[in-house]
């Protein structure tokens, strides 16, 4: 029989060894998160392009501090909000790309690019080891999404206590007095057609009779429009602070809002969703530390982290099943939430969005559009 006397040591040699498998295991884990087999090790830098704001934030929390730390790449940050395919375009002619990694804008940002050749293209099987835990269609041979994302309908909570139901509550001014904010861009066109009773499996293709339908709509509503908003955290400091008590805003930024206790309130039916992606430009410095990156981003446990500061959900299958039912029921990719979604038809943006945008503009700029 061991002594209590030996039996101390004993114990204490079997926690140290208990640690020391635990911690083996774990850096074991991030190593493995930390390289990519049949690619070269990362550059010891990472930069990516942003566009500040709440949302931005919440992904360096989520996402680039726990990459800096664990892979020991040194992150930063550029913040332009000004960000376009333009831009990129003389970027990449010029063999002067600022960064290692950037975002689509809208969705047929990405066919264009990989058109036009502005992408860096990831090495071959890049994706077959994470590939059963993805969603179809959230990865490509060029990058993968960095959300899927919601327009949403916000409104004030002081002002309509018992809240806002539907787009068409958006148009009622006389029911729901007071200034609206909307999204400076097309995709409002498709507000437009849902709160004049267009059904979602009726809006695609979007012929010119509906274009001038939804144009129609807006002048109605736009006596009442104080502001057209660019950037995503405008809508919500807005209704907040009384400048608007109703508008579109975008799902991720009104959860942070009800997270830090703001008087807003939301609505899931008929949300818009979409998705933006993250890709590498072509000529970028430091491709290898940007390829690690969109890999390691693909962690479910990660983007459930990013889902609990902001609401979003990404590509990973199994995000919700790593929150609580109070954190996934405001996640875009909620099973509850996908099904109230309009979903954008790329495809036809794609083929469209140009002519639309320019649409879009016109009317902005006088109230009249050549349809």
């Amino acid at each position: 029989m061991v002594s209590a006397r030996l039996a101390l040591p004993f114990r204490a040699m079997f926690l140290f060894l208990v640690l020391c498998i635990a911690r083996d295991a774990v850096a074991q884990v991030q190593a493995t998160a930390c390289r990519i087999a049949g690619m070269p090790p990362p550059e010891a830098r990472l930069v990516i392009n942003t566009s500040g704001g709440t949302f931005w934030e919440a992904f360096r929390k989520a996402y680039l501090d726990p990459f800096e730390k664990e892979c020991g790449v040194r992150v930063s940050v550029i913040v332009s909000s000004g960000h376009s395919f333009p831009q990129l375009r003389e970027y990449v002619k010029r063999n002067a790309v600022p960064y290692d990694i950037s975002y689509t804008g809208v969705p047929w940002e990405l066919e264009q690019g990989i058109r036009e050749g502005l992408f860096e293209k990831l090495p071959p099987g890049f994706w077959d080891a994470a590939r059963p835990n993805l969603i179809d269609g959230s990865y490509n041979d060029y990058g993968t999404w960095l959300s899927a994302y919601s327009e949403v309908l916000i409104y004030s909570t002081r002002v309509f206590p018992s809240g806002m139901a539907s787009w068409a509550d958006l148009w009622d001014v006389a029911k729901y007095p007071g200034a609206r904010t909307l999204y400076d861009h097309p995709y409002t066109l498709i507000v437009a057609l849902l709160a004049d009773g267009v059904a979602p499996d009726r809006l695609y293709p979007i012929s010119d009779e509906r274009l001038r339908q939804a144009f129609r709509k807006l002048n109605v509503l736009a006596p009442h429009v104080r502001a057209y908003w660019v950037t995503g955290d405008e809508p919500v400091v807005g209704v907040q602070r009384g400048d608007f008590v109703a508008g579109i805003a975008q799902s991720g930024r009104v959860v942070a809002g009800l997270r830090r206790g703001l008087a807003v309130g939301m609505r899931w039916e008929q949300h818009i969703l979409s998705s933006a992606w993250l890709f590498r430009p072509r000529g970028a410095a430091h491709p290898n530390a940007a390829a690690l990156f969109l890999r390691y981003m693909s962690d479910a446990r990660r983007q459930a982290d990013f889902a609990r500061l902001i609401g979003y959900g990404a590509g990973a299958r199994d995000t919700e099943r790593h929150l609580a039912p109070d954190e996934s029921r405001n996640l875009t990719t909620a099973k509850a939430n996908l099904a109230k979604a309009v979903k954008i038809d790329p495809d036809w943006w794609r083929d469209n969005g140009a002519r639309v945008q320019s649409l879009w503009k016109e009317w902005r700029a006088t109230g009249k559009v050549p349809l």
